[in-house]
């Protein structure tokens, strides 16, 4: 199931939407430049049970670089409670990255926790 960059722009927001943190009512980025919504676009899976995955996908294509975002409101040691989780997210984001991309397998790939304190 291989998405185009022309699919893949219906799955743009602003970091700072992307960012923002529904329980605690706060934007962990205030920044306007749109990156992809990994969280929406691991839904063109369709599948029964949705994995986990990083709240955001940035592809570049001049580095051959692939970052997965997550964002927390949460302090760095409250973030260690959720060490699970967060590796857990990594993998299957991962997975599903792969599901849906295949032509990226040379390109690095690097991992953010984005926090506030």
């Amino acid at each position: 199931m291989a998405i185009t960059q022309i699919e893949l722009n219906k799955y743009l927001k602003k970091l700072s939407e992307l960012s923002f943190d529904p329980d605690n009512n706060i934007i962990v980025c205030n920044y306007s430049d749109k990156f992809v919504d990994f969280d929406e676009l691991k839904k063109v899976r369709r599948t029964n049970k949705m994995p986990l995955s990083p709240d955001m996908l940035y592809i570049n294509n001049e580095s051959h670089e692939i970052w997965f975002v997550e964002f927390k409101s949460s302090t760095k040691k409250n973030l260690q409670n959720k060490k699970f989780e967060i590796k857990r997210k990594i993998l299957d984001g991962l997975i599903v990255f792969y599901e849906i991309f295949q032509n990226y397998y040379k390109y690095k790939k690097y991992y953010f926790v984005v926090y506030n304190t």
